[in-house]
């Protein structure tokens, strides 16, 4: 066996570099996928066709190159463990792969794959990796697109291909190895033998022992040769024949004998060579013998030598005779030679089989277009069989058309000994024509003669897939229309049109009005109907030259591209709005929807695409924020607006780190004992620059930004405080109201549960804390709004439901869910006086909620008319600036100290 533990194998120094990257460069062209050896040091020894998405991105982002050498580590780990081959899953869908390359039990390199997807990649998921890491989202799609798809039944076979490709070059770097090893061990072994055996041993053995008779000139040359006999490093034996020249016995032996045959010289001494050798007459050895004793000429025989009864390896023997009548043999272990013989035919063999077995198509043409060999999958694609193909010419599978294509891809042959990737067709046996691609490399036999060999891959579910993957990449799924990413490309030729022709562009951004009460209360199928069918009719307002696109949702864009009529940006949009307004029948239904349309020019607005989307959707919220159902155009005043919004939303996600929220209470009084035991929790920011934020500004964009969750589970415990304060000091049942959101509510991740743990660790019961609920949370109450109400209720939280009559009331709302109080909205409390509408509405109130159990609160109580008809109804709490306004706690706690005295 080689001897490796001296020197570390090279992978790079048993291969051709320049053969070997053109072949893996022919892999990527014909598989797709990009592919790299590499050896254990890191160093890249080929590289082809690596992909930007990971290169360019994510190996370039503290996270995701994270995610890479994961990947890697974990691909390597599997590898040292024995794995033929390992794959390696990222969490966005793509897939490594590697197989280890193993050269005499050294692992020394590994053959990498690039990314490929096993499914059509799901594009608004990397939209929003993009987003999250910070990438350019273009660019990062268009890497994305880039990475190949490889459709789950292909990718056994190339694993299996590629680690079956790692063996061979496992392979052949070990058959070169011992290649190099034997062919100089040999030609060492035949130096010895010619220069030191044939022209020193036999020539000093013969002239010594005829012409040295003084004993002591023998002597000093006996000493010569033993010298030279024991410095062989080839094992070396001298017999002493019988009389008859039949049996022979060992005379003396070297040290390179003792090595090789494992004995002692003295326990080799005296043997018949049939005790060395077993099976010597199997091998003819003893045959060789004799005749060399007979006739005198030297005889060279391989003789195998065993070990617990098996063949262990094989020796090259050499024989002479001497003139003293004596033989001797000269051998040496040649096992790793014919074992590197043995390997290389496998090899070849393993390689037959690896050409046969190859999911991609390989020919080989004469020069002259003949064909010489194809392998299976060749067959199978063009229908012939190898007869039949060996009796045709390259032409007849291609089309004419091809010639002069084909002409430069036999000039790129002849210039770099490669041609391809090249796309063409060919006509099979049915003379169907179908697309291939072909990658060709130039191979010049030991005769000279010089073949093309070819990859061959049937491309026709290539096409297909990605004319799919386009498709799916550039047009919404649902309506057909072009979506987000094909909307921003036409949007972006269409300014371009519009400045050459020096003409507006307008661009309209549509959002349907109510469409979420339509998924809600009839389910996402008769949803995505609605998408159809409103996409359907906004096409049909539109010229054929215009873009009508679907970016999301129930958002759509129009492109009305090089407009010489102003007026008509004002027809089309009343026609969209009209056509949306119309009823739509969704299976036995018929819904009314409408929608908010907003407007900007292109170049009066902005010349930008980024900038032309913004103003559009911000004045579609303005018809949205002006009643719905109609349209807007941008002006600057909304883009202020914007801004001032954003300024103050910017400023809200500091303002709870930075201490600027308060919490002020407001006093609600019994009107029974005319105390207070009760009041509502009310928050105020107090910003640095503009002083006091009002609610009703900072609380929807708390609300949007979901920031309203965090702040509202401040604004709980700050209560919870002040009421175990108030208890303390002032009432044993005092409890304060607080407001929660409907965002607070639906929001999963609200922390309600710990406010109950919060409530056992300062030693209050629920009864301290009211929740202030709307209306609106009712009607669209989920069993998870469900849920949460009747856990407030077991932990004893009392339910307050505010601004009574002003939302979705319904008697059916206060008879399934558990509510304690309703508050009356100080609309029906402001004009209150005798015999009017609001003292008739607010009486009736009173009365409906005392027969369901409820307690009644009036709130924007100003006067003591108010007060007095409130009581004189059977109110029993009112809240207001009668009272009080909201104060800070310390205020707070006086008024209540005053109200005593």
């Amino acid at each position: 066996m080689l001897d490796t533990t001296k020197k570390r194998i090279k992978f790079s120094e048993l291969v051709d570099v320049a053969s070997l990257q053109a072949l893996m460069d022919s892999f990527n062209q014909v598989i797709g996928i990009a592919n790299a050896i590499i050896d254990v040091d890191g160093i890249v020894i080929t590289s082809s066709g690596w992909q930007d998405v990971c290169v360019k991105y994510h190996r370039v982002n503290p996270t995701t190159c994270g995610r890479c050498i994961a990947s890697d580590t974990s691909l390597v780990e599997s590898m040292l463990n024995g794995a033929p081959f390992a794959v390696y899953g990222c969490l966005n869908g793509l897939v490594d792969t590697a197989a280890p390359i193993v050269v005499d039990g050294q692992h020394v390199a590994n053959v990498f794959t690039g990314q490929f997807f096993t499914a059509p990649p799901d594009l608004d998921f990397f939209r929003r990796q993009a987003q999250e890491f910070g990438f350019d989202e273009n660019g990062y799609l268009e890497a994305v697109d880039k990475v190949p798809v490889i459709p789950g039944e292909r990718v056994e076979a190339i694993t299996q291909f590629y680690a079956n490709f790692a063996r061979v070059l496992a392979t052949n770097g070990l058959d070169r190895l011992r290649h190099h090893d034997a062919e100089n061990r040999l030609a060492l072994l035949n130096r010895e033998l010619t220069q030191r055996v044939q022209e020193r041993t036999a020539e000093l053995l013969e002239k010594n022992l005829q012409l040295l008779r003084d004993e002591e000139v023998l002597r000093e040359s006996q000493s010569t040769l033993t010298a030279l006999f024991e410095s062989m490093s080839s094992g070396a034996v001298v017999y002493r024949a019988s009389a008859d020249g039949q049996d022979f016995v060992v005379a003396s032996v070297n040290r390179a004998a003792e090595r090789i045959e494992n004995m002692r010289r003295k326990n080799l001494v005296g043997k018949n060579v049939v005790e060395i050798f077993p099976g010597i007459e199997e091998f003819g050895l003893l045959d060789v013998f004799k005749r060399v004793w007979q006739s005198g000429e030297p005889e060279q025989v391989p003789v195998a030598f065993y070990q617990d009864g098996r063949i262990s390896g094989w020796r090259e023997n050499y024989v002479y005779k001497l003139p003293s009548g004596e033989l001797v043999s000269i051998y040496d272990d040649v096992t790793e030679k014919l074992q590197a013989e043995q390997e290389l035919r496998w090899s070849e063999e393993r390689f037959r089989s690896m050409f046969e077995m190859s999911p991609l198509g390989m020919i080989l043409n004469s020069m002259d277009g003949r064909f010489v060999e194809a392998n299976s999958a060749s067959l199978d694609m063009l229908g012939y069989s190898l007869d039949e193909l060996n009796k045709m010419s390259y032409w007849d599978i291609t089309p004419l058309e091809y010639k002069e294509e084909e002409a430069q891809q036999l000039e790129s042959l002849s210039r770099f000994s490669r041609y391809g990737p090249y796309e063409k067709e060919y006509i099979n046996r049915e003379g169907i024509r179908f697309p291939v691609r072909l990658n060709g490399v130039l191979i010049t036999a030991s005769d000279g003669e010089k073949f093309i060999w070819s990859i061959v891959e049937n491309i026709t579910e290539k096409k297909k897939s990605e004319e799919l993957i386009w498709r799916q990449a550039n047009f919404d799924t649902l309506t057909g229309l072009p979506n987000r990413r094909m909307f921003r490309d036409r949007l972006e030729q269409e300014i371009k049109k519009a400045h050459r022709a020096n003409l507006p562009m307008a661009l309209m951004f549509i959002d349907l009005d109510k469409f979420k009460e339509v998924n809600d209360t009839l389910g996402h199928d008769m949803g995505d109907i609605l998408l159809v069918e409103a996409a359907r009719r906004i096409v049909e307002c539109v010229r054929e030259s215009d873009t009508v696109a679907r970016i999301g949702g129930d958002e759509f864009t129009v492109i009305l591209s090089e407009l010489e009529d102003a007026a008509s940006i004002d027809r089309i949009a009343q026609s969209i709005i009209g056509k949306l307004a119309a009823p739509f029948l969704l299976a036995e239904d018929k819904i009314f929807i409408s929608a908010s349309l907003g407007i900007t020019l292109y170049p009066n607005d902005a010349t930008v695409i980024d900038s032309l989307l913004k103003n559009a959707d911000q004045a579609m919220y303005a018809a949205k924020a002006r009643g719905r159902n109609r349209y807007s155009y941008f002006t600057p005043a909304l883009q202020q607006a914007a801004e001032a919004r954003m300024r103050l939303t910017n400023d809200l996600r500091g303002a709870l780190e930075n201490n600027q929220f308060k919490v002020y209470f407001q006093p609600i009084v019994d009107l029974g004992s005319n105390s207070i035991h009760k009041a509502e929790a009310l928050i105020r920011w107090e910003h640095p620059v503009r002083g006091l934020v009002s609610p009703a500004e900072f609380i929807p964009l708390a609300e949007e930004t979901g920031m309203i969750v965090e702040i509202g589970d401040w604004v709980f415990r700050e209560a919870a405080r002040q009421a175990k304060r108030l208890r303390e000091m002032h009432h044993p049942d005092f409890q304060i109201s607080v407001n929660k959101s409907p965002i607070q509510f639906c929001n999963n991740d609200s922390p309600y549960q710990s406010w109950f743990g919060y409530l056992q660790e300062l030693g209050l019961p629920g009864q301290s804390i009211s929740i202030e609920i709307t209306e609106g949370l009712l009607m669209d109450a989920t069993p998870h709004v469900y849920d949460k109400l009747g856990a407030f209720h077991d932990a004893g939280i009392q339910v307050s439901l505010d601004d009574f009559g002003t939302g979705y009331s319904s008697l059916s709302y206060l008879k399934k869910f558990d509510i304690d109080y309703l508050k009356i909205d100080q609309a029906f409390v402001r004009n209150l006086s005798k015999d009017t509408d609001d003292m008739a509405l607010c009486e009736a109130i009173i009365v409906m909620a005392h027969k369901l159990g409820l307690k009644v609160i009036a709130e924007g109580v100003e006067t003591r008319e108010q007060e007095e008809l409130l009581a004189a109804a059977g109110c029993d709490y009112i809240q207001g600036y009668l009272i009080s306004r909201p104060v800070p706690p310390e205020e707070f706690e006086a008024l209540l100290m005053q109200r005593l005295r």
